[in-house]
């Protein structure tokens, strides 16, 4: 089964054979359903794939709740944008949320992290090809925690989710980090992750519309 991870005070998590667990899990594809206990406060967990269940009558609970977390991960990124004060800025739709988990292979991957009070925590990523390292490697897209849940070790419980999910793919992970957000950039010091700098080009529909005009 996928691990469950009780979260203390002191941020440390406690739990069973966590990477055996999760390596077997996704050495075999599989997504089993997630396995809860009353004396547990906190799991961490893969959203669920919609893929193959909306074609399965007889999973009817899974397909349901592939379509809560699409629609769960849809509005955490939103909490997340406006955190940023950048909720201006988000152009999808919950049913390309939705979309994106369903593909074989998933186009996103999620980590959603849940306490007694729901959903109060998520990662995205994505597998990418990097010619450098001549393979994959696992793109972390965002991560947030909500308020409620903060300086509770959440954060650290979900990206040692997504190190066991490269290590089981044999692949680095990689993600981006403003230059100005020094808690994130202690945070990710404090997992291991080595930093350094790099300007990040981002190229939008208009201005490569105006350079391809100038050019013709």
């Amino acid at each position: 089964p996928p691990a469950i991870f009780n979260v203390a005070g002191d941020g440390c998590c406690y739990g069973g054979d966590v990477f055996v667990h999760f390596a077997r899990w996704v050495a075999r594809g599989d997504h089993p359903a997630d396995v809860r206990d009353d004396r547990v406060a906190l799991l961490i967990r893969y959203a669920a794939p919609v893929r193959d269940l909306l074609r399965a009558e007889q999973h009817a609970e899974q397909r349901e709740r592939a379509q809560q977390d699409a629609g769960v991960l849809d509005a955490m990124i939103r909490q997340l944008a406006a955190h940023e004060g950048a909720a201006d800025l988000i152009t999808f739709t919950c049913e390309q949320v939705a979309e994106a988990l369903a593909t074989n292979p998933p186009r996103l991957q999620a980590i959603l992290a849940e306490d007694s009070a729901g959903v109060c925590g998520f990662v995205t990523s994505t597998i990418d090809f990097a010619i450098w390292n001549g393979g994959d490697i696992l793109r972390v897209d965002d991560v947030f925690v909500s308020a409620r849940a903060r300086r509770h070790g959440v954060g650290r419980l979900m990206m040692l989710r997504i190190a066991e999910l490269a290590m089981a793919g044999d692949m680095i992970a990689r993600w981006e980090i403003e230059p100005v957000n020094i808690a994130a950039q202690g945070f990710y010091l404090g997992l291991g992750a080595n930093l350094r700098d790099k300007i990040v080009a981002r190229w939008d529909r208009a201005a490569m519309e105006a350079a391809t005009r100038s050019h013709s």
